[in-house]
């Protein structure tokens, strides 16, 4: 997979997320990258049967999941790494995924450009390092 290939997953029902992972990922790097943006668990799990997805954002608490439960169901069907999101009261939660194989977390109360940035740029996995994107949302199907 090329530097263009890199195709990041945001799996996350709510707009202001997605603008600003995709505002963190235009800040760092000089390098193209796509971003999806998905609002379902269900929709996310469909997509991974397309294959190409380099790294993931899931958010915690969507429409059709909620919690740890959510992390495990999606990182039993693939070995891209993945950053979970949370609110402020779901820390337990997301250490929780972080010892199940999550790459990393944030606190979605507290998710600026610059803030999701810092996974995204200092990752210990080099899979997740600097890149630029292109935005490119898709239109999740209605659940």
């Amino acid at each position: 997979m090329n530097v263009a290939d890199h195709n990041l997953l945001l799996i996350d029902a709510d707009p202001y997320h997605a603008r600003a992972l995709e505002e963190a990922l235009i800040v760092t790097g000089d390098n193209p990258s796509t971003f999806e943006w998905i609002k379902t668990l269900s929709s996310g799990l469909e997509r991974l049967n397309q294959k190409g997805v380099w790294a993931i954002f899931l958010n915690l608490s969507l429409p059709d999941s909620r919690g740890v439960d959510t992390f495990d169901r999606l990182h039993l069907l693939t070995a891209v790494p993945i950053v979970v999101l949370g609110g402020v009261d779901d820390e337990d939660v997301c250490k929780m995924a972080m010892r199940h194989g999550a790459q990393d977390y944030l606190w979605t109360a507290t998710q600026t450009a610059t803030r999701l940035r810092e996974p995204y740029a200092t990752s210990s996995s080099a899979r997740l390092h600097g890149r630029n994107c292109s935005w490119k949302k898709n239109a999740p199907k209605s659940h």
